[in-house]
């Protein structure tokens, strides 16, 4: 997402809430057809998706650091590729010796 990083930002909130609600949803729905002595407290789900929605939006911001770090990753050239762009800045170089030693 190029561009405004305040908009892409708004964007990672709604998917997080988005990825929240469903698992709170679906652990509303499990909780439903468990007996009422397996049953786990609406406080305790409702903890879980807090930290789910948080876990998304702190995974995110480590994938997009990451991602900063090795460059573009895909296309011709791998990942491989990718770690040549953060180390030489240039796509294709990469830091290993191939050539016999000259000592």
């Amino acid at each position: 997402m190029k561009g405004n990083p305040l908009k892409s930002m708004d964007y990672l909130f709604v998917i997080a809430a988005i990825v929240a609600a469903l698992f709170f949803a679906f652990k509303s729905y499990e909780n439903r057809s468990l007996p009422e002595e397996e049953q786990v407290p609406t406080k305790s789900m409702v903890r879980d998706s807090v930290f789910l929605f948080t876990s998304v939006i702190f995974s995110s911001y480590f994938v997009d650091q990451i991602k900063s770090m090795i460059g573009p990753v895909g296309g011709a050239g791998g990942i491989a590729a990718g770690v040549g762009v953060a180390s030489t800045g240039s796509v294709g170089n990469t830091l290993a010796f191939t050539d016999n030693p000259n000592f």
